[in-house]
């Protein structure tokens, strides 16, 4: 059972790499590992906290990116 959700939000790396939640690594082995709603509960609490990171991660970006063009 996948049981892994595709959000939205991405963000570049200094590698130039794409990131996004559906190409987390640690959330792609976890849900390959789901069996029961305990685990997808569990996958969607981390899913959450990864995205709520990440678009922090994309709010400080563009706020330094937005002062150094001053």
């Amino acid at each position: 059972m996948l049981c892994i959700s595709t959000k939205e939000s991405f963000m570049i790396l200094q590698s130039g790499e794409l990131y996004t939640l559906a190409t987390d690594p640690m959330l792609i082995l976890m849900a390959r590992e789901c069996e029961d709603v305990e685990d997808e509960l569990e996958l969607a609490a981390l899913s959450a906290q990864r995205e709520s990171t990440l678009l922090a991660a994309q709010a400080y970006t563009a706020a330094r990116q937005s002062s150094q063009s001053f």
